[in-house]
């Protein structure tokens, strides 16, 4: 079953991904309910066959889920910012109530489980949010469960509300969400899905699993757009390195981690300069975040994987 996990967290971020992307071509109740589906199958079987989860496969799930929420709010605080400098923006309301409403949920539920009564600093209060991202000795096992499961349930929350405003105001009357609204919901699954893979594998496997994620990703997008022709080669070479120096990681993890570093630091410098500089800001994230970035900190992985406690 083990094995299987991988393919499976793969399958659910291309499944959500894809029925967003095609949504428009989808009759609209058949697609809000295959989205439902899509969204909520992880958290359902959590909750009804929580017994066949063991406690490292929970707490993967739940801290994956709030590094995903970290990243979310990191870049929905940007994106406030951003708009805060526009004048006569309506969505910036929109904007702050998908900051607001998760994190209104996490506060509820830590309340709820009685996170502790021991906070009197600031510092104490800011672990809330912060809690595994920042390293802290004060908290102790029960708040980091507590907090690992409020950014759980905050995660799902902005899922739901992120993918709910992107059907309403542009699936639903056929057209294309604006850059920024991929980059909120494509960005933080990418971090959940790649921190789950480091935190069930450890670094070198991980880093396996995250360049097949990404070499699969690019691989469709690139014969999507092309087909089996000469452009596709050219464009996939790229790829094919990264490929063939992950497979390399068990025998030669160091070697493997250096060459991943300096492809996607020459990645990241080739595509910016070439195109992505010509983007919008919100469309540049997300393009870094989906090659040179994953590549980087898979490079990173192999290289430091002795002393990580992964």
């Amino acid at each position: 079953m083990k094995k299987t996990i991988p393919v499976l967290k793969s399958l659910w971020f291309f499944m959500i991904i894809m029925l967003v992307i095609i949504g428009r071509d989808i009759y609209f109740p058949v697609l809000v309910l295959l989205v439902l589906f899509a969204v909520f199958a992880p958290l359902i079987r959590e909750l009804k066959f929580k017994a066949d989860l063991d406690e490292r496969q929970i707490y993967i799930s739940h801290y994956s889920s709030h590094v995903a929420y970290f990243t979310y709010s990191f870049l929905i605080a940007f994106v406030v910012l951003g708009e805060l400098m526009k004048q006569g923006q309506v969505t910036l309301l929109i904007f702050f109530m998908l900051l607001l409403i998760p994190l209104v949920f996490k506060i509820l539920i830590i309340f709820i489980k009685r996170y502790g009564s021991n906070m009197k600093r600031l510092s104490d209060y800011l672990q809330l949010f912060f809690r595994g991202i920042i390293p802290s000795h004060t908290a102790d096992e029960r708040q980091h469960v507590v907090g690992n499961f409020s950014s759980h349930i905050a995660f799902y929350v902005f899922l739901t509300l992120t993918i709910s405003v992107i059907f309403i105001n542009f699936i639903r009357v056929g057209t294309e969400p604006p850059t920024l609204w991929y980059m909120l919901l494509i960005v933080p699954l990418l971090s959940k899905l790649f921190t789950s893979f480091f935190m069930t594998y450890g670094a070198v496997r991980g880093a396996q699993f995250i360049g097949s994620t990404i070499v699969l990703l690019f691989s469709i997008f690139i014969l999507l757009s092309h087909g089996l022709s000469l452009d596709s080669l050219m464009e996939a070479i790229p790829f094919i390195i990264i490929l063939t120096v992950i497979s390399l990681a068990q025998k030669i993890p160091r070697i493997a981690g250096a060459i991943l570093v300096l492809l996607a630091i020459g990645l990241g410098l080739f595509f910016y300069v070439r195109v992505w500089s010509r983007m919008d800001i919100y469309l540049c994230i997300l393009m870094f975040s989906l090659i040179p970035i994953p590549v980087f900190l898979s490079g990173m992985a192999l290289l430091i994987h002795q002393r990580l406690k992964i």
